[in-house]
């Protein structure tokens, strides 16, 4: 009888995990490039705020591998949704604010 696939929930997330990886690395880019490192704080606190409580509460003895890349998923998508809202109201909040000084 074979074994169970240890990795069958991984092979089922690591695509979204890998692309929301490369938007937020590029998110990332974008914000340097924009000299705008101050909405950073923002975008790295989803990920490893959650990678910090996880390895405190499960420690590091074998970590359920689905699990932790699905809860980076969903702390890099918000992360990301977050931090892009931010830079936007900031940008509309500027333009509309240089609008109300002429």
């Amino acid at each position: 009888m074979a074994r169970r696939d240890a990795f069958n929930g991984v092979n089922r997330i690591w695509f979204v995990f890998v692309l929301l990886t490369a938007v937020w690395c590029m998110t990332s880019t974008v914000l340097v490039w924009m000299k705008a490192e101050k909405f950073l704080i923002s975008l790295l606190a989803g990920p490893f705020g959650l990678l910090t409580v996880y390895f405190s509460i499960e420690g590091f003895s074998d970590p359920a591998w689905f699990t932790l890349l699905a809860l980076s998923s969903i702390a890099m998508f918000v992360s990301i949704v977050v931090t892009v809202g931010w830079v936007v109201m900031r940008c509309v909040n500027s333009e509309y604010q240089q609008d109300t000084n002429q």
